[in-house]
């Protein structure tokens, strides 16, 4: 006897357009700042601590020929940026959901649009001490950024084989960045010294294709001296647990540039 449908939807990997970054952290943060009365726009997105429950949408699929579904109620619970040298950021993202699935067909799909991408190569890192960041084009190698919601589907009597909603847990994110060594230190005392750094990821691919990433209050949690090539690097991590709201800036945000008015506005 059935007991319960469940719903995921993971292993999404693309190429970050503007438009999929918004959509994307929207989603997974909460809270999204619009700035703008034409395009570009200017998104700024932050946690949203004001509730556990976590935004719903809805995903229309097409499985061979004859299996199309719509999934309502799909939640953004992970959503992993990996920013290398050359060619676009990439996007990995996963979702849950109550276990909806409704079949139906979309007579007519909406034409796909010319993609621009938020190139790695456009990144400009400034890291350094709160207050005297300097850039670090030239010696910044690569960053993985993780941000996650640790979703859990409510279940109660009553809900039928579905869950009732999608509900958030602490939410989380990481980074990993990987600088070039230089002949004097610049990285290994500041995690030394525990001191607070300014850290700030900024994407310019176009006047509405830019992304920045903020951390204004960043301790350092490991350093790792390694090789690359016969070049020596430092790979530093942070976490939520090291990252710090600074005179009420939030400890993490992201803004992205594009030509979307808002998300998170229903259709």
């Amino acid at each position: 006897q059935i007991t319960t449908y469940d719903t995921k939807f993971g292993g999404f990997k693309a190429e970050l357009s503007p438009w999929l970054a918004g959509y994307a952290l929207a989603l997974l943060m909460g809270t999204d700042t619009a700035v703008g009365d034409a395009s570009p726009y200017v998104h700024t997105f932050t946690f949203d601590e004001s509730t556990r429950t976590a935004i719903p949408t809805t995903l229309y699929v097409e499985d061979t020929e004859d299996l199309h579904h719509i999934y309502p109620n799909m939640c953004m619970d992970e959503v992993t940026l990996t920013i290398n040298e050359i060619g676009a950021i990439m996007a990995e993202m996963s979702m849950v959901g109550t276990g909806r699935e409704i079949a139906h067909t979309i007579t007519t799909m909406p034409t796909a649009p010319a993609e621009t991408y938020l190139l790695g190569s456009d990144a400009d890192l400034s890291f350094g001490p709160v207050g005297s960041p300097v850039s670090f084009i030239g010696r910044h190698m690569s960053t993985t950024l993780k941000l996650q919601n640790q979703l859990v589907v409510h279940k109660a009597p009553g809900g039928g084989l579905y869950g009732i909603f999608v509900r958030k847990g602490n939410p989380k994110f990481s980074l990993s960045t990987t600088f070039a060594a230089k002949d004097t230190d610049d990285v290994y005392t500041l995690f030394a010294n525990d001191t607070a750094s300014d850290y700030a990821l900024t994407v310019n691919s176009g006047a509405a294709a830019q992304m920045t990433v903020s951390v204004p209050a960043m301790h350092l949690k490991t350093t790792k001296l390694g090789f690359d090539g016969d070049m020596t690097v430092w790979q530093v991590e942070n976490d939520e647990t090291t990252n710090y709201q600074a005179a009420g800036v939030p400890p993490i945000s992201l803004t992205v540039t594009n030509d979307v008015p808002a998300y998170l506005v229903g259709a």
